[in-house]
């Protein structure tokens, strides 16, 4: 279980169950994050995945509706700003992983979660598990 003091990394793919009804995780995903919120979890994302996930919205969704949810991904969350030296370090883990197809993005979290200590992602996304962290729900 999450602990009061427990940081959990939230993805693009929670973040978009969470918002899609018809999302075959959806209620999964909503029974887990009341959860969290419950236990005073701190969920953190970054600035890339909230870039992802508006970009996920406007595709699948519409423009109207990413525009929408874009303020309130911003202030749902921590979110962690990357910088340059996150990036050279998710360049090292795409090199180290070259057998898995791991994008830009994932690298980055993945760095971001260890360099924090996040031992948990919030994520439908398996290469979480490949990158070895746990996921939930």
């Amino acid at each position: 279980m999450i602990s009061r003091k427990e940081k959990v990394f939230i993805d693009t793919s929670a973040i978009y169950a969470l918002l899609n009804l018809k999302d075959e995780n959806h209620k999964k995903a909503v029974n887990y994050f009341e959860n969290l919120k419950k236990k005073n979890a701190v969920i953190i994302t970054t600035n890339y995945i909230i870039n992802e996930t508006y970009t996920l919205l406007m595709i699948r969704k519409g423009q109207e509706f990413a525009v929408n949810f874009i303020d309130k991904l911003r202030i749902t969350f921590n979110v962690l700003y990357i910088e340059k030296t996150d990036d050279d370090q998710a360049i090292e883990i795409l090199k180290k992983y070259i057998d898995k197809n791991f994008s830009f993005t994932d690298a980055v979290s993945f760095h971001i979660m260890k360099s924090n200590k996040i031992k948990t992602a919030f994520a439908f996304d398996k290469h979480f598990i490949q990158a070895g962290f746990k996921t939930l729900p």
